[in-house]
């Protein structure tokens, strides 16, 4: 097998096949992988996983308190109403990547033309990402067929 970092992954200094060597022996050993397994075998210092984790704590204290933050930004949810058709409860904030990795109101995000097609795209892009996921699975192909008919609107 070729292992490999996901099209959004983390490019490191260790190499996805290295990784998936160490889950696999963890996995044998304990039956699962856990996160804090895989933490305690990159611990030691003389792990070659070691350098994926940043072990200075008042920095990974920060680090941890920003993705908090980060959660909670994308926590917070909006009910909208279009026409006379049923609410809907989408993500009251909205990333442009593109541009910033601050969050804008969805509402302001698609008041304008340029970041709604950003947007967009990105949803094209998680999509794809869903669809190459899942798709061997028999469970998902209604989603499949719908993610396809999105995919296929210009």
């Amino acid at each position: 097998m070729v292992y490999k970092y996901s099209w959004n992954g983390i490019q490191r200094k260790v190499s996805a096949e290295e990784v998936a060597r160490h889950l696999a022996l963890i996995e044998e050993r304990d039956g699962e992988v856990t996160r804090e397994a895989f933490l305690e075998s990159a611990r030691p210092e003389e792990s070659e996983l070691h350098c994926l984790f940043e072990w200075d704590d008042s920095k990974a204290a920060e680090k941890y308190r920003l993705i908090q933050a980060q959660t909670i930004i994308c926590s917070v949810h909006v009910e909208v109403v279009a026409d006379e058709r049923e609410p809907v409860t989408v993500r009251a904030f909205v990333q442009d990547k593109e541009t910033s990795h601050g969050y804008v109101r969805v509402q302001s995000a698609f008041s304008e033309q340029d970041k709604a097609e950003r947007i967009i795209a990105e949803a094209r892009r998680d999509a794809e990402w869903f669809k190459h996921k899942y798709e061997s699975f028999v469970q998902f192909a209604e989603v499949i067929k719908a993610l396809d008919a999105f995919l296929s609107v210009a």
